[in-house]
């Protein structure tokens, strides 16, 4: 060591300067110290934080290794990542690119957030990659994990909902607030297990619900206990769609216990068929309840004369003494001509409703061309019977002696009377 002006100097070869125990180098505040030549501007307070913070030669090997800018730095605090986090992100062995490409797909913090709560693994997850869920799905998926839980995510796992399940959902394209719709509904778990063996296809289900099917009557459709086959076999017996639309309305109102009960009561296709083709309303079927007749003697009306046309009287009017012809047709309840030969009882009468008997005799009664005549009295033939040809028609001549008003009247088997207008008068 040598003193020069101004200077000490330490030779080359190990020399050095030491300070004793309790000794202080100081530095004058007007003073500079350096290192090589260059000056070291730091201040002892500044030196000290390093001190103050424990850091390490490794914390200041880490720092060392750090290439981003101080703006980089400051974006990522200001951005709320902890310590914690950063740790976390330290076991990433993500490159750039495969981090931009998830930034690219829109998934944002929020939803890295839910990620990372997950509990499944990394195998876990490449199986579902591996069954076949396409990128859309996925997408899918990145929405769901914008609102649900990781909790809410592990409850469907844990309700047994497989990969093929959630394979079918992905074909799904109703909105989370028509699925919530759903669920609100009242549709239960095992109502969903049930209609997961449904083969149908949208287009199939739509066209339910485009023929008006409401969902009280899917409610109906839900308790009924008959097999697919069972209602194919019904499909087989020839209901047509108009019929189909018959039994949408039955289910609007009928519950399927109800509809049980025609079941057990041996009710065959072959019925139900004929039931579907009635025009009748109940409360006309409520009147055949009432009756008692049997078939056999509900026929015995069938073809009887329910009524008679008259012909014009020829001639229309005519003096006393003149004979009138009265052609009659005989027709059945439809207002057809009867197609069988028929017995009516008729007579003279002074007024449209039949109700006198004329106290003259006519002075001349005989059948025209068609029928029987069959006289009730031998000396007055006021009264007497007609029969009819095969198709229905009869007609008789009548005189009289004298000028008055005089109704041809006919008393229906029904006790019903039929009259023609006043002739002779």
């Amino acid at each position: 060591m040598t003193k020069e002006a101004n200077m000490v100097r330490l030779k080359a070869g190990g020399q050095y300067l030491q300070v004793g125990s309790g000794g202080t180098f100081n530095v004058h505040s007007s003073g500079t110290w350096s290192r090589s030549g260059t000056t070291i501007s730091a201040t002892a307070t500044e030196i000290n934080y390093l001190d103050d913070d424990n850091l390490t030669a490794a914390d200041l090997n880490k720092l060392a290794d750090v290439t981003a800018s101080s703006a980089e730095l400051n974006a990522l605090a200001g951005a709320g990542v902890s310590a914690a986090e950063m740790s976390t992100w330290g076991d990433v062995s993500a490159t750039s690119a495969e981090l931009n490409a998830l930034t690219g797909s829109g998934i944002t913090l929020a939803k890295l957030s839910n990620v990372m709560d997950l509990t499944a693994t990394s195998s876990e997850i490449n199986a579902l990659y591996q069954s076949g869920v396409s990128e859309a799905i996925f997408d899918r998926m990145v929405d769901t994990f914008a609102t649900a839980t990781s909790a809410e995510m592990l409850a469907v796992a844990g309700a047994g909902i497989s990969a093929e399940e959630f394979d079918k959902w992905g074909d799904v394209t109703a909105t989370s607030a028509e699925i919530n719709a759903l669920a609100g509904a009242g549709i239960s778990a095992a109502e969903f297990s049930t209609w997961g063996d449904v083969t149908a296809t949208s287009a199939e289900l739509n066209a339910l619900t485009g023929s008006g099917i409401t969902l009280a009557k899917l409610s109906n459709v839900m308790d009924l206990t008959a097999t697919s086959s069972e209602i194919n076999a019904l499909y087989g017996a020839g209901i047509v769609s108009a019929e189909a639309h018959k039994v949408h309305d039955v289910f609007a109102t009928v519950t399927s216990a109800e509809v049980l009960v025609l079941g057990s009561a041996l009710v065959t296709q072959a019925d139900l068929i004929k039931l579907s083709q009635l025009d009748a309303t109940s409360t006309e079927l409520d009147i055949l309840n009432d009756v008692t007749a049997t078939a056999a003697e509900i026929n015995i009306l069938d073809g009887m004369v329910a009524g008679v046309t008259f012909s014009t009287p020829v001639p229309a009017t005519t003096a006393a003494g003149n004979l009138i012809n009265f052609a009659l047709q005989l027709v059945d309840g439809t207002g057809a001509d009867i197609a069988t030969a028929q017995f009516i009882r008729a007579y003279l009468s002074t007024e449209a409703a039949g109700g006198t008997l004329v106290t003259t005799a006519p002075n001349a009664l005989a059948i025209g061309t068609n029928g029987l005549l069959l006289p009730y009295e031998t000396t007055t033939s006021r009264l007497f019977g007609l029969v009819s040809e095969t198709n229905g028609d009869i007609d008789i001549n009548v005189g009289v002696h004298e000028a008055r008003t005089v109704y041809f009247t006919v008393a229906l088997p029904s006790g019903a009377i039929a009259s023609t207008a006043g002739v002779w008068s």
